[in-house]
């Protein structure tokens, strides 16, 4: 992350407790948290077959920016 910026990592939720909104609780308060330090932007990658947390992200207003590779595993960078 730059500067101006911070980054989510490794957000997990145990599979007993998906479905609970769990996961969308810790996302929007890393975002209130983010927010109040005047952050311009949160960023997080993810993998393709991540397709739950990726529709989470977006339903938060995250919006894809660019994919790459590294580790010969490909990643997809969100931002908000």
């Amino acid at each position: 992350a730059k500067e101006d910026e911070i980054e989510m990592h490794l957000l997990g939720v145990s599979n007993k407790y998906r479905g609970l909104g769990v996961a969308k609780s810790l996302v929007e308060t890393l975002l209130s948290n983010a927010t109040g330090k005047n952050y311009k932007r949160m960023i997080l990658w993810t993998q393709e077959p991540m397709i739950e947390a990726q529709g989470l992200y977006k339903s938060h207003s995250f919006t894809k920016k660019y994919e790459f590779e590294k580790n010969k595993r490909n990643f997809t960078v969100f931002s908000f």
